[in-house]
C-alpha cells in the first residue's frame, strides 16, 4: 500500500517476505546499495537506525520517511549472530523505454479454448498460440471467440508513456488476469472471481514499454479492462492511441 521506494524515488535493493513474523530478506538486487553493503538473502532485519522492527509492516512504514542519498544503518541477524550494515540509498531511475523500428496501432491478441479441468489456465504451458488478430483496445471479447466460456487470451503490444513518472496500472477482470510490463509481473488478478480490480505501481520513462496481458474466462461475465493513473490521480481507461504493436522488418 505504501510503495515507499517507488513513491520517494530511491533504491535499497532489498526485498523481504511480507508473510513471515520477522523481517527476512528474500532477495538482494545486484549492484544495489544492499549488495555493496554485504546484505545477504536470509538475513533478518531487526532495526533501522536503531529503531526496532517487529514485523514486515514496521519495515514498510519506517521506510516511508527515507529519501535518495540518505545513509541508513540496518541491524541484522545472520545465522545467530548480530551485525550491522550501513548503506546509502540510491536515486531511482525511470524504467527505460524500448527502441522499436516500426509500429502500428493496436495490440496483438491470441485466443484459444481451454479445458476447464486445468487447474491454472494462466500457467506458462497454456498460452494461446498461432497468428494474432489486432485489437484496438484491451477487451475480454475480441472477434472470433471460440465460445462464451472456457477461453483464454494472450494480449501483447506496447504501452506509450508521454510523460515520465510514477504510474498505477489496473486490471479489472472476471475471471483471472495478469499484467506484465517489460516481462515483469506487475499485478496478478488471478483465480475465478466476480469482477474485481487489482493495481500495481511502475516508474516509467517517456516512450514505448512492452506490455503483456493474460486473461481467462471460466464462467460469469466477460470482463477485462485496463486503466492507468499518474501519481495520485484517478484511474482512467487506457486509450487506443496509447497502445501499439511492433511490425516485423520488411
Amino acid at each position: 500500500m505504501l510503495n515507499a521506494e517507488l513513491r520517494h524515488r530511491y533504491v535499497s535493493g532489498i526485498a523481504v517476505d511480507p508473510q513471515t513474523a520477522d523481517v527476512r530478506i528474500v532477495s538482494v538486487e545486484p549492484n544495489s546499495p544492499a549488495a555493496a553493503s554485504d546484505v545477504r538473502v536470509g538475513d533478518v532485519i531487526v532495526s533501522i537506525d536503531g529503531r526496532v522492527l517487529r514485523d514486515p509492516v514496521d519495515w514498510e512504514f519506517m521506510r516511508f520517511d527515507l529519501r535518495p542519498e540518505q545513509e541508513i544503518t540496518l541491524g541484522l541477524k545472520r545465522e545467530g549472530q548480530e551485525l550491522s550494515a550501513t548503506l546509502k540509498l540510491a536515486p531511482r531511475e525511470h524504467h527505460p523505454a524500448v527502441e522499436v523500428a516500426k509500429t502500428e496501432p493496436g495490440l496483438q491478441c491470441r485466443v484459444a479454448a481451454f479445458d476447464p479441468r486445468v487447474s491454472d489456465p494462466l500457467s506458462d504451458d497454456n498460452h494461446p498460440a498461432g497468428p494474432p488478430m489486432i485489437i484496438p483496445e484491451v477487451t475480454a471479447t475480441p472477434p472470433r471467440l471460440p465460445r462464451e466460456e472456457h477461453y483464454e487470451l494472450l494480449i501483447e503490444g506496447l504501452l506509450e508513456i508521454k510523460e515520465a513518472g510514477l504510474y498505477r496500472l489496473a486490471l479489472k477482470s472476471d475471471d483471472g488476469s495478469k499484467l506484465f510490463l517489460h516481462n515483469r509481473l506487475v499485478l496478478d488478478n488471478g483465480g475465478n472471481h466476480a469482477p474485481q480490480i487489482r493495481t500495481g505501481w511502475v516508474d516509467l520513462a517517456v516512450g514505448l514499454h512492452p506490455l503483456r496481458i493474460e486473461f481467462y474466462e471460466d464462467e460469469g461475465n466477460q470482463l477485462l479492462e485496463l486503466s492507468i493513473a499518474k501519481d495520485s490521480s484517478a484511474l482512467r481507461p487506457v486509450r487506443a492511441d496509447e497502445l501499439w504493436h511492433e511490425m516485423p522488418p520488411e
